[in-house]
């Protein structure tokens, strides 16, 4: 009974041994707006599963202010689903799509591009979006701090003139 009971402790930490998660905060802000100064802030927890599938949840929060002063603040929630031709531990080809909501309307978009994303060492991802008709270029890149876990963040989204850009910091486990 003892060699089955730990067993079942076990089992979730050997089925899941090559699993990454992250979990950061960035800040953001937006350029190539007229008469707009738009920034903002996301909160996000993504997971890399058997290196081939990846899954991701953000909370954005968005304030916008004119040059006269006045302004407004919305926020979504974006939910994404990436899946890699090979290994995102050692960088592959993917696809995915990603649903956002925003004041009781959604918006789909679908993805493709390429992407490391190991928790380990130094990640990327280059990728286009379409979205409505429109596209856009994101590249992305992760840089370790040390040896926990902790990593510096910076994007980079491009579409119709308009940049967003974001930096932050995340933990993978």
């Amino acid at each position: 009974m003892k060699k089955l009971g730990l067993a079942l402790l076990l089992l979730p930490t050997i089925s899941f041994a090559d699993d990454v998660h992250f979990i950061g905060a960035d800040y953001a802000w937006v350029s190539g707006v007229s008469g707009l100064n738009i920034d903002g802030y996301t909160v996000s927890y993504r997971a890399v599963i058997d290196e081939s599938f990846s899954a991701g949840l953000e909370y954005v929060v968005i304030d916008a202010e004119n040059y006269y002063g006045s302004g407004y603040r919305t926020d979504y929630t974006v939910a994404k689903v990436d899946f890699a031709f090979g290994s995102f531990k050692t960088g592959s080809l993917y696809a995915g799509v990603g649903i956002g909501f925003v004041d009781g309307d959604n918006a789909e978009a679908v993805e493709v591009g390429f992407a490391k994303r190991s928790g380990e060492e130094f990640d990327y991802g280059l990728a286009v979006i379409f979205e409505d008709g429109d596209s856009a270029v994101e590249a992305s890149i992760r840089a370790p701090l040390g040896d926990s876990g902790l990593g510096w963040t910076f994007d980079v989204n491009v579409s119709d003139g308009i940049t967003v850009s974001r930096t932050g910091l995340n933990i993978a486990f």
